[in-house]
């Protein structure tokens, strides 16, 4: 059940804390170099009328769901730009055209033009299961508010979760090293300025039965899990490569309708 899900996803955000501590503690990293500003290709982006579109979700030649996304300016104070990412989608479950079968989520971030991330929330839910997973994260904040509702009713939130991740036997077994993790008596090793890192280059893409020049937007949540979008030099979002063999692709622009099967 998603709650269940939800439930290893806190645990795991904890976990990943703690690896990063220990990463940040023993092995720094060394300074990644971008190719070309993150601003360069969301002013691209955001140029285009509208800025935005519908990708198709595949994993391999299935299709399995849909996902929409838009990308328009808001005010900050001062010489920045921000801009706010909203994006959501359906992951079919099951039979296709079947609306209790499905997950549906919504994203939505607020991005400066410096690589900041000022706020994210994410909602997704199982109308299977009657239960909606929520989580915010504004900058300052030490940690997400979390919110887990089944049929209307709030089962889980920030605290009980921290609670339950204190009681975990994968914590339990770290003895005193957990007093250094947020939550847990320590300084926050993870904020939301360093949760999805954004970084961009410029690349080369198969398009039109020809490579051509493009950009490749990288996000990376929390150094574990990556997902690549692909952008024209106009600034149009083709591609976008996630885990698992999963991918967001327009099959306008692609032309992949004749490799694709339907559900």
């Amino acid at each position: 059940m998603l709650w269940r899900l939800a439930t290893v996803l806190i645990l795991l955000f904890w976990a990943v804390m703690t690896v990063l501590l220990v990463r940040r503690t023993y092995f720094p990293a060394e300074t990644e170099q971008v190719a070309v500003p993150v601003k360069l290709v969301m002013q691209r982006l955001a140029a285009n009328h509208p800025p935005g579109g519908t990708l198709q979700l595949l994993q391999g030649r299935q299709r399995c769901g849909n996902t929409s996304y838009s990308l328009l300016d808001y005010p900050l104070k001062g010489p920045r730009k921000g801009y706010t990412w909203q994006v959501g989608g359906a992951v079919e479950n099951g039979e296709r055209n079947q609306p209790e079968s499905r997950i549906t989520w919504n994203f939505s971030g607020d991005f400066t033009d410096d690589e900041h991330w000022e706020r994210i929330s994410l909602s997704v839910r199982s109308s299977s299961a009657d239960t909606t997973v929520n989580v915010g994260w504004r900058q300052g904040q030490d940690l997400p508010e979390i919110e887990v509702r089944k049929a209307g009713a709030l089962v889980m939130d920030t605290t009980q979760a921290l609670a339950q991740a204190k009681g975990s036997p994968m914590m339990t077994g770290l003895g005193g090293f957990t007093s250094m993790i947020p939550g847990f008596g320590g300084s926050p090793v993870v904020s939301l300025e360093r949760l999805i890192r954004v970084s961009a280059r410029q690349a080369s893409m198969p398009l039109g039965g020809r490579r051509r020049k493009a950009f490749a937007l990288t996000f990376s949540l929390m150094g574990l899990y990556q997902a690549k979008a692909w952008f024209t030099e106009a600034g149009e979002l083709v591609r976008v490569d996630l885990p698992q063999d999963y991918r967001l692709v327009d099959l306008m622009v692609l032309g992949l309708d004749e490799t694709v099967k339907g559900r």
